[in-house]
């Protein structure tokens, strides 16, 4: 997948990549799905973002951070089918 060449097209290149919580949020708001909360906060903290525990006072940092190979699979996992 990261060799297609839809990977590196220019509508994909520098996009910007949600973080976990977003991305969780996102997915349950397109659907109009109703959240366990429980399994909310499972799915980001397996995609690499515990709730309410930043790594520093900074926060989380962004982008291209969160797509590393576990954080991906998790992702992947994650999203609705």
């Amino acid at each position: 997948m990261l060799t297609s060449d839809a990977f590196y097209s220019p509508r994909a290149y520098r996009a910007i990549v949600k973080s976990p919580t977003a991305f969780a949020i996102g997915a349950i708001r397109l659907l109009g799905a109703r959240p366990n909360p429980k399994l909310v906060v499972q799915a980001c903290r397996q995609m690499g973002q515990t709730l309410f525990d930043p790594p520093n006072v900074a926060g989380w940092p962004g982008g291209r951070t969160w797509l590393g190979t576990s954080t991906w699979f998790a992702r992947v996992n994650a999203a609705p089918r």
